[in-house]
């Protein structure tokens, strides 16, 4: 098995993600968004696409990586290929059903359980690193919510997740370091955040393992 992942930022990789995918008997494809050309893709070419993370926004259409990526998005959505998108990706998706993606006017950067979830699967904690928000596409099935913010849906063989289940403790240190303006104009400590995640991270694997199921159950059937 194939799975298709495309990669927006140098330091949002699939992480561990791409552990649970590998452990499944799946061969990792990472495209670059920005020298990708996404209307040479063939669809058949793998058995699951995955969108990863960005800090640009899905809104950001005037940027030519951004409009292709959008454009690659509804042909995956409308042949009903299997696809999987994470925060940026799921932001995506979900902009591509016709939903609104806007700024939230805050920036969540923390680890926290989804307090509404389909199944314990969902629940967490998971990390939260993101400014924007989506509406629930028309059609869609909510999966997840935290604090009235949703986590995760499902429409069709396309699910989102708008929380971080890739991450590992390098990549938080990584976005921290990226991130030390914003970072300091939320009053929010890197350091402490970086710590959490060590811990986090240290008991991750068993619940990403529950999730990577559940999701590949409703995206590959």
């Amino acid at each position: 098995m194939k799975a298709l992942v495309i990669q927006n930022a140098p330091s949002t990789g699939i992480g561990l993600v791409g552990e649970q995918l590998r452990a499944r008997g799946f061969a990792l494809d990472i495209r670059d968004a920005q020298h990708t050309d996404f209307d040479a893709i063939d669809l058949g070419s793998a058995d699951l696409f995955v969108i990863l993370g960005s800090p640009r926004g899905v809104y950001e259409r005037d940027v030519p990586w951004i409009e292709a990526e959008f454009r690659f998005t509804r042909r995956v959505l409308d042949a009903d290929r299997p696809l999987w998108g994470i925060c940026f990706g799921a932001q995506m998706i979900a902009s591509a059903l016709g939903a609104k993606v806007a700024p939230m006017g805050v920036r969540h950067r923390f680890w926290r359980e989804n307090d509404m979830v389909v199944g314990e699967a969902w629940r967490g904690p998971w990390l939260r690193w993101h400014g924007d928000q989506f509406e629930v596409p028309p059609g869609a099935e909510l999966l997840a919510m935290s604090q009235g913010v949703p986590q995760g849906f499902q429409r069709g063989r396309a699910v989102g997740v708008q929380f971080h289940p890739e991450v590992d403790a390098d990549m938080v240190r990584a976005w921290v370091k990226e991130g030390q303006e914003g970072l300091k104009q939320d009053d929010c400590d890197g350091e402490a955040l970086v710590a959490a995640s060590i811990r986090e991270c240290r008991d991750v694997a068993a619940r990403l393992d529950l999730l990577t199921a559940d999701i590949l159950q409703r995206c590959i059937r």
